[in-house]
């Protein structure tokens, strides 16, 4: 599903930019800068169609019920799983065991997202330009973290 109108920059135009753009030669302020532009880009999208993406958030928790109330074993694949992929390019460039890229990708995936924003908004109270700004920093926190550690392991 698509959540933005023609009128801004939406999620999927910015995430769909990385995958075909070689960030093997790039350094890790490009990794900052487009996870940075990520977590905008949803910001400027929840702005203007928060109310069509609450609902779709809601029609994956419902199917999902839906499922588990029905007895299924499994749960249903309610996304494409953009998010990971696009992290997965931003991330391509650091030398990381399998384990640690996994480590990071999911970490960053909270930051990255409607869904965070809605968490900051709702239960914390925050404007979504502040919601932004602390999935922003908790964003670079997480990267800064890892790339200290990569550089120095014993940390």
């Amino acid at each position: 599903m698509r959540y933005a109108s023609s009128d801004y920059v939406d999620t999927q135009t910015v995430g769909d930019a990385l995958i075909g753009f070689d960030v093997r030669c790039k350094p890790v302020g490009y990794m900052a800068l487009v996870i940075v532009s990520l977590i905008g880009a949803y910001e400027e999208a929840f702005e203007h169609d928060e109310p069509r993406i609450r609902m779709a958030l809601g029609v994956y928790q419902d199917t999902w019920l839906r499922a588990h109330r029905d007895g299924s074993a499994t749960s249903p694949r309610l996304r494409q799983g953009r998010r990971m992929r696009w992290l997965d390019t931003v991330l391509q460039p650091l030398a990381l065991s399998d384990d640690r890229r996994q480590l990071l990708k999911t970490a960053l995936a909270l930051a990255v997202g409607p869904d965070s924003l809605i968490i900051l908004k709702d239960v914390c109270g925050l404007s979504s330009t502040e919601a932004s700004a602390t999935l922003r920093r908790a964003a670079l926190a997480l990267l800064r973290a890892e790339l200290r550690e990569e550089a120095d392991p014993r940390t």
